[in-house]
């Protein structure tokens, strides 16, 4: 994992807090061709697929602008096991899912994440949010492999700069420490310059 640091960096507040009970409540959603998803066959266009339903690596580069349970958005429960992975140029970068699992819900236009997307494996849940849209063939229910391209980065939502907001639960939404979700993801630390574990950004 090549890491770079940006001690220059500025990191500008989101102030988004995603309500799980939202999420959980929101209509299942499938999307038209309009809104550009095709249901012919899931993209995988980064390194090979993988069966581990446990989550790793990187879902796109950027920098971390913040950090798990950290303000000034990510110390309020039940927003706190999550990253934002930002990139002011980086609107439309591809975002991939970080391991093999069902896509539980598929969400649009919510006042502060945006749109998104929630992928269920054996013991955790990932979230995927303020994405531009999504991956060709993304349909709730269906099974995915890790690597399978899910959407495109934007500032959907509640959000002043593109990046996507990468949480981690467990099965039944509850918060994973700071400890367990830092297993799940390559060594960092606040603006470190993070590289896609599953494909190109572009």
């Amino acid at each position: 994992m090549n890491i770079k640091i940006r001690p220059n960096k500025k990191v500008f507040p989101f102030f988004m807090i995603i309500s799980v009970f939202a999420i959980l409540c929101m209509p299942k959603t499938t999307y038209s061709a309009q809104q550009s998803v095709s249901a012919k066959a899931v993209v995988i266009i980064g390194n090979s697929p993988t069966n581990d339903t446990t989550p790793n690596g990187w879902p796109t580069c950027g920098y971390i602008a913040q950090g798990p349970y950290s303000p000034p958005t990510h110390n309020v429960s039940p927003n706190r096991p999550a990253v934002d992975i930002q990139d002011e140029n980086g609107t439309g970068d591809n975002i991939y899912s970080t391991h093999k699992g069902i896509v539980d819900n598929i969400f649009l236009n919510d006042p502060l994440g945006g749109n998104g997307i929630l992928i269920r494996g054996d013991k955790y849940i990932t979230l995927y949010a303020h994405l531009q849209g999504f991956a060709p063939g993304i349909t709730v229910n269906q099974q995915i492999n890790a690597g399978t391209l899910l959407g495109y980065r934007d500032s959907t939502g509640n959000a002043i700069l593109p990046h996507v907001h990468y949480m981690i639960w467990d099965t039944s939404y509850n918060e994973i420490s700071l400890t367990e979700f830092n297993s799940l993801v390559p060594p960092y630390s606040l603006l470190d310059t993070v590289t896609s574990t599953w494909g190109p950004c572009k």
